[in-house]
């Protein structure tokens, strides 16, 4: 039975990475986004007679005091916080006594993120009305998660947030023609690239770092590709998965529609071009639009989308945000030149593929409209560890971060 300070931590514990739950002997305390100063306790009741291995508990360790308690141990990792020992503390024989092979230990677990930033909203910065964000389709998942963070503070907004591609989002705004006011409802575009010059009235702000990554149906047998490589199998160099040290299976490309942000950055950060415009394939995986395509290639219009295909057909790859690919069994993360996407900045520098997110608006938000506010949001505790949960790298924390990545 949790005992915890942090805003709505039941629902989170039941929701965030399967929930709270024991298997055997093992208790599960799935990942849990807390502000600074927040933390939870967490009541332990362990029955049985114990296997007279000793007793106690440690962070990450093991510790015993003799009698007839079973081992306990706390492993796991918290980002930026710690698990301390709970300062009262259970004599083995005295328990044993008091509850004759029933026993309680009282685990205290301090999971205090210590962040800089804003904490949880006061009323103050609460705006009432209606917002629409739209656009990317690989940051939709920690932006509606973060929408939901801010609807449950402030009772009075509502957000929906839609995922037609960053340059349809940007396209829907750019239509808008006018600024966010504190009357009218307001819109938000979200974007994994830069907005085209020609939209000369919209205004970006970087709010974090993508990491996007390659990925293969594992019947390709391919976990490593140098960028070089990549490029021969996107022109048409390779078509089958044994010129790369993979298994005799015809290569498939999955590509994202000409609207994505992810594509972009992939053609930008890996690539150096473009991608092949031949859309070969309407399934996938047979060429049926095109028998004469050197290449086996579909476009879809979804990071869903795409992560259905690359799962559905043997010898597929694509390209998709980190942690939604990580979610896929029978997906591989393909590395890149021997290295992999890591959120601390300074073990994936030499990873090349990825990119910034950008939430433009049109013009400058009235100050007090829901836009403006839920602006400010994006800086908060909640939101920087939402994007962390999701493997993004907010760039509210600058210091973690080269001033390049995210000042113009």
């Amino acid at each position: 039975m949790p005992d915890a300070n942090p805003t709505d931590l039941v629902s989170m514990l039941t929701r965030n990475g399967g929930g709270l739950r024991h298997d055997g002997g093992r208790l599960h305390v799935p990942r849990v986004p807390l502000n600074k100063r927040d933390h939870f306790k967490l009541l332990v009741l362990l029955s049985g007679p114990g296997d007279g291995a000793g007793g106690g508990s440690g962070a990450g360790g093991r510790s015993g005091t003799g009698g007839g308690l079973g081992e306990v141990t706390v492993g796991g990792f918290i980002s930026g916080g710690r698990i301390r020992r709970n300062a009262q503390r259970w004599g083995p024989r005295k328990l044993s006594l008091a509850l004759g092979g029933t026993f309680i230990v009282l685990l205290g677990l301090l999971g205090g993120l210590l962040l800089n930033g804003r904490a949880t909203p006061v009323p103050s910065e609460c705006a009432a009305g209606r917002l629409t964000i739209d656009g990317s389709t690989a940051f939709a998942p920690p932006m509606r998660e973060i929408a939901r963070q801010y609807r449950a503070r402030c009772g009075g907004a509502a957000i929906t947030v839609s995922e037609s591609g960053s340059l349809s989002g940007l396209g829907s705004l750019n239509r808008e023609g006018k600024p966010a006011t504190t009357e009218g409802p307001g819109f938000i575009a979200v974007s994994d690239v830069p907005a085209p010059s020609l939209y000369r009235r919209l205004e970006g702000e970087r709010v974090g770092v993508i990491l996007l990554s390659l990925v293969a149906n594992e019947k390709a047998g391919v976990d490593d590709l140098t960028v070089d490589q990549v490029r021969k199998i996107y022109d048409g160099t390779y078509t089958n998965w044994k010129q790369v040290h993979g298994n005799d299976l015809t290569i498939h490309l999955v590509s994202r529609d000409a609207g994505s942000g992810t594509r972009r950055a992939f053609e930008t950060s890996a690539l150096h071009r473009s991608e092949p415009g031949v859309v070969s394939s309407y399934d996938c995986g047979d060429k049926d639009r095109d028998e004469r395509a050197r290449l086996t290639r579909c476009e879809v219009n979804s990071t869903k989308s795409l992560l259905d295909a690359v799962d559905r057909v043997p010898g597929a790859i694509g390209y998709a945000e980190v942690y939604a690919a990580a979610k896929r069994p029978h997906l591989v993360s393909v590395r890149l030149d021997g290295h992999e996407p890591d959120i601390e900045w300074g073990q994936q520098r030499d990873y090349p593929f990825w990119t910034v997110e950008y939430l433009y608006t049109y013009g400058r938000p009235e100050d007090g409209s829901l836009t403006a506010k839920f602006l400010a949001f994006m800086d908060s505790d909640t939101a920087k560890n939402i994007m962390r949960m999701y493997k993004h790298v907010p760039c509210a924390d600058r210091q973690s971060l080269p001033d390049a990545v995210c000042r113009p």
